[in-house]
């Protein structure tokens, strides 16, 4: 506003035309435009930088954020046990050779897990997780209840360990992932 306010002022102690004031308005317009442009542009690259893929199937998507140690699954659809282990091993993999502190899971479109694949990830992956240096586990959860008792029934079987959190959304579990 100030500044329209200004050119306004040059109009008057120039004599310009209101032609001429307007092609310079347009124009500083268009400039500052394309700074913004230009800034969003690389915030936007900096934020896709620190998001490095790890791994991205038909059912999955693996995903490391750089800047704040998460690493994020998210799951596309349900699987075979087969698939859902292979993920679970390579996560474990990662985790083992990288100092990743946060993990999150969204897994609201998970819709089953064998109670076989429940079980192998609450004796064998989450209690590795935890080992591995990981300090915060979180899950993304629509309003499923088979998936919500699913994390229920993991939860109970952590006894000296920190429960996973349940979230609706990726932005609550980022922000509880980085508060400490």
């Amino acid at each position: 506003m100030l500044f329209f306010c200004i050119l306004i002022c040059f109009k008057i102690q120039k004599q310009v035309s209101w032609k001429q004031l307007h092609s310079k308005i347009a124009v500083v317009i268009i400039k500052h435009f394309c700074y913004f442009k230009l800034i969003i542009n690389l915030v936007f690259e900096l934020i896709i930088l620190t998001m490095v893929p790890i791994l991205e199937t038909d059912y999955v998507q693996v995903t490391l954020d750089q800047e704040t140690d998460i690493l994020k699954l998210v799951w596309k659809s349900d699987c075979k046990s087969d698939t859902y282990r292979f993920v679970y091993n390579n996560i474990l993999d990662l985790i083992q050779k990288t100092k990743i502190k946060y993990y999150i899971a969204d897994i609201r479109k998970l819709t089953m897990v064998a109670p076989s694949d429940r079980v192998w990830l609450q004796t064998e992956v989450i209690p590795k997780l935890f080992a591995s240096g990981i300090r915060k586990v979180a899950a993304i959860v629509a309003g499923d209840v088979y998936i919500q008792r699913h994390i229920a029934h993991i939860n109970k079987s952590l006894i000296d360990l920190q429960p996973i959190k349940q979230f609706g959304n990726l932005d609550e579990a980022i922000r509880w992932c980085l508060t400490e």
